[in-house]
């Protein structure tokens, strides 16, 4: 693994995404072809206890829906541990987070395992 990750990162991106809602009963609102906006946000390694905590917002201002998504990130030694504030991280943040040096193999296995197979190779489960 890379030691970029000790720097930390600040990025503001835009693609376009199909973006749904859900919660513990399932898909409650789907929508495709949606212009997102995402910020990542995680302050440079903290070596006197190897954690950092950053925080991710995405939302979309063109859309009919108020589509809108925000967490913390938790990390330890440059590796992705916890995550809160959505149900599932999306796919689009662990990539960014990888292609800046964090370790995100045991998220992109659990939250996107197409994504996993993209970058780690195996098997989808």
């Amino acid at each position: 693994m890379s030691e970029q990750w000790k720097r930390g990162l600040r990025k503001v991106w835009k693609l376009k995404s199909g973006v749904y809602a859900q919660n513990s009963f399932g898909v409650t609102a789907e929508e495709s072809d949606v212009w997102l906006t995402f910020h990542v946000d995680v302050p440079g390694w903290d070596e006197r206890g190897g954690k950092q905590r950053g925080y991710f917002e995405w939302y979309s201002d063109e859309s009919d829906n108020d589509w809108y998504a925000s967490g913390m990130l938790s990390f330890t030694d440059g590796e992705l541990t916890d995550f809160d504030g959505v149900y599932s991280l999306s796919s689009h943040i662990i990539k960014v987070l990888h292609e800046h040096g964090f370790d995100v193999e045991e998220m992109a296995r659990v939250c996107a395992p197409t994504l996993h197979k993209e970058l780690f190779g195996g098997e989808e489960e």
